[in-house]
């Protein structure tokens, strides 16, 4: 695809990658990269971030419910300039992690055409209010945050209109995604449409659907408490994701080769206890590093959380996994409890020390 937006034009760069790693790459990426928030603080020029793990299934034909993928996970990042973000791409330790660590990585710039709403109480892109949209491929991104009181209804609806959108013949991708450590229940999309028009024919149906009736009943019994919708242009892609660019060859409306990944095939890997455990403890000892490296403790690491939290959170969940894999019991008998557990277990840790920690 060509160059869109340029520096001059007045709104910030904003990109989206899809990372997949191989194998058991992917437990140490996603401690590495998952808990690398961190120094994403420090990336200059980084205005709005957020890490997301991705559901199970492809591009084409995702988890109809928000289940983790074990080896994907995706950044959505706005940037101040292009530059800001060419020099992470070329020069961050972390952009070199994905380069070194992935079976296969898929980046797109994006220019932000219309952003509504909030992430974290913040609009990533205020200035983002062009009503026309674009005459060639729409990226969508939403997010939502879910009450926890709701969360059930909305988990056993949410297959419906999945599945609704992946009937529609101008969905070129679609990822079903939930926030890295993000101490709330909520649930992130991001797709690509070969126009606007049937973009909009779906999130906004003039005859129902179940797409229709969502938008209803999230409004009507109060679902959510915080909403984002952003739509973008699509200005430049690289890369594969599920091994096939799904913009490669899209210039306008014509669209060549994006049903391609309707058959990608994303096995999941095999790995012995041995592996598992050699790579966990060694993910432990990274972090653990990174966590004696930060100097502000207090600083505000994700959403309300400072590291201070996050390493509190960690120490909970390291006691309450094993158990769970001895088959000791879970503390937490529905998934609606987790964020209330969770924000437990925080102010459980409040008072210890942060190198005990």
């Amino acid at each position: 695809m060509g160059e869109g937006a340029s520096e001059g034009s007045g709104q910030p760069t904003v990109s989206f990658h899809v990372v997949q790693y191989r194998g058991l790459g992917a437990l140490a990426g996603r401690a590495g990269v998952g808990l690398g928030h961190l120094p994403l603080r420090r990336v200059e020029g980084l205005r709005f971030w957020r890490l997301l793990m991705p559901t199970l299934g492809t591009s084409t034909r995702p988890w109809p419910r928000p289940i983790p993928h074990p080896t994907r996970f995706a950044f959505f990042g706005v940037w101040e300039t292009t530059k800001a973000l060419d020099d992470f791409v070329t020069q961050s330790a972390t952009a070199r992690r994905w380069g070194a660590q992935a079976k296969e990585t898929w980046h797109v710039r994006l220019e932000p055409l219309q952003c509504r709403g909030t992430w974290g109480g913040l609009n990533p892109l205020p200035g983002a209010t062009d009503p026309t949209g674009t005459d060639g491929p729409l990226a969508v991104l939403t997010y939502g945050r879910v009450h926890l009181r709701s969360w059930l209804p909305f988990w056993r609806f949410l297959p419906r209109p999945t599945g609704e959108a992946l009937r529609r013949p101008g969905l070129m991708a679609v990822m079903l995604a939930t926030e890295v450590f993000a101490p709330t229940v909520n649930v992130i999309t991001f797709s690509l449409w070969r126009s606007a028009e049937e973009a909009m024919a779906f999130a906004y149906p003039a005859h129902g659907g179940e797409h229709g009736e969502a938008i209803g009943r999230v409004e009507r019994e109060d679902w959510a408490s915080e909403m984002l919708f952003a739509r973008f242009r699509p200005v430049r892609s690289e890369g594969t994701w599920c091994g096939t660019d799904p913009l490669a060859g899209v210039s306008g409306r014509n669209v060549k080769g994006a049903k391609a990944m309707a058959n990608a095939i994303d096995p999941m890997p095999t790995v012995t206890k041995a592996q598992a455990v050699s790579v966990a403890e060694s993910s432990l000892r990274d972090l653990v590093s990174m966590l004696h490296s930060v100097t502000r403790p207090d600083a505000r690491a994700m959403g309300d959380w400072t590291v201070r939290d996050v390493a509190a959170h960690l120490c909970a969940v390291l006691v309450v996994y094993p158990s769970i894999l001895r088959g000791e019991g879970s503390p937490v008998a529905q998934v609606e409890s987790i964020a209330a557990w969770n924000a437990e277990a925080v102010r459980n840790n409040a008072g210890r020390d942060y190198d005990a920690l």
